[in-house]
This record gives structure tokens, sequence and C-alpha cells, in this order.
């Protein structure tokens, strides 16, 4: 008897194909939430604008974004025989 879902968890987190969803929407929240923070700083500069700087949320996002989206595309190439 075990104790834990360890082995369960390792199979949900191998199973891209059926997480496909969530990634995506993990990739558009990401991008759009990023968009809405660009907005918001440069409207309110003196207080917002720590946002945009290079060590700031919306670089961190907009890069965690292109991350998912790459490795999601080398996954798919890789699946189909492409790469």
């Amino acid at each position: 008897m075990r104790a834990c879902g360890c082995d369960t968890w390792w199979r949900v987190l191998q199973d891209l194909e059926g997480s496909r969803q969530l990634i995506n929407f993990t990739i558009n929240s990401n991008i759009a939430h990023a968009l809405v923070m660009t907005y918001l700083a440069v409207n309110d500069w003196e207080v917002e604008y720590h946002h945009l700087m290079p060590y700031g949320d919306v670089p961190a996002l907009f890069i965690f974004a292109y991350l998912l989206y790459s490795f999601k595309g080398k996954y798919d190439a890789e699946k189909n025989g492409k790469m």
C-alpha cells in the first residue's frame, strides 16, 4: 500500500497531450497579463515604472511565456518526427 500518489503525479507530468490546454492557457494568460501591466505602468509611470525594468514582472512574464511556447514547439516537432 502506497502512502502517497507520487507515481500518479509523475504520470500526469509526463502526459503533455492531456496538459495541452493548460499549457496554452498559461502562455496566453502570461502574455495578456504582461500587456495589461505594461499599459498600466506606462499610464502611471512615476509609481509603476519598476514593473518594466529588466528585473521587473513584465519581462519575466514574457520570458516565461516564450520558454513555454518554445518547449511546446520542440515537443510537437519531436512528436511529429521533424527533429
